[in-house]
């Protein structure tokens, strides 16, 4: 089973839209949210399940780990 995703996102983030692409890519469904998160000190930020991931070189490693 896929897991779910939440991004956390900016408008005019490039590093978000990558982020976005590799979880389409992957058949990972997500929620996106239009703010910061608490959690990252830059966005995109994802947490899978629930899982915090991290940014876009987290997320790209961690789906390479599968």
């Amino acid at each position: 089973m896929k897991p779910t995703a939440i991004i956390n996102t900016l408008p005019d983030c490039k590093w978000c839209g990558y982020a976005k692409k590799l979880l389409d890519l992957n058949e990972i469904q997500y929620v996106e949210l239009n703010e910061k998160s608490e959690l990252w000190p830059t966005v995109p930020y994802i947490e899978l399940d629930g899982k915090p991931i991290g940014g876009f070189l987290e997320l790209a490693k961690y789906l390479r780990e599968l």
